[in-house]
């Protein structure tokens, strides 16, 4: 007998079966194994568009509040030129700071520039990691975690990278 070893199952073939039929277990095994993968993909990213939006709802929103009613108030704009939650503040008269998160992978991801007025070009600016751990989630990430990076990319971006 034959030994074939196929997506972790051992199967016995013996040198007579049809291989047709053959064939054919091993493709209804293969798209069964492509629906499971299929379908625990969909639950992550459900699972991780529930969680985004419920940290852009709870941490974010109160971030941007604060940052809008205690430091920067009418200068305090949304960043509509992205579709990433952000602020933009016109602080000087030659430019505006521009703050915002990107989901990126498991996590967010602090972005800041400085945009000059006539030109299309940002400045990118220094922005720290969102948690002191190491490998962290989504839900590790605290208010004050981001307003620190908003207070640190906001003072980098007088100076540069």
């Amino acid at each position: 007998m034959q030994k074939i070893d196929n997506l972790g199952s051992n199967l016995q073939y013996g040198f007579m079966d049809d291989p047709i039929e053959k064939l054919r277990k091993l493709f209804q095994e293969q798209q069964a194994m492509n629906e499971l993968k299929d379908f625990a993909q969909k639950a992550e990213t459900a699972q991780l568009e529930k969680e985004w939006k419920n940290f852009v709802g709870k941490i974010l929103t109160r971030a941007f509040d604060r940052v809008r009613a205690e430091v920067f108030g009418q200068t305090y704009q949304p960043l509509t030129e992205k579709t990433d939650p952000g602020f933009k503040v016109k602080d000087r008269p030659d430019s505006e700071f521009w703050f915002w998160i990107e989901f990126k992978g498991c996590g967010p991801v602090a972005k800041a520039a400085r945009k000059f007025d006539g030109s299309s070009v940002l400045k990118t600016v220094a922005t720290p990691q969102l948690s002191p751990k190491q490998n962290f989630e989504l839900g590790d990430v605290t208010e004050e975690d981001v307003l620190a990076a908003i207070a640190f990319a906001y003072e980098k971006s007088f100076f540069g990278p």
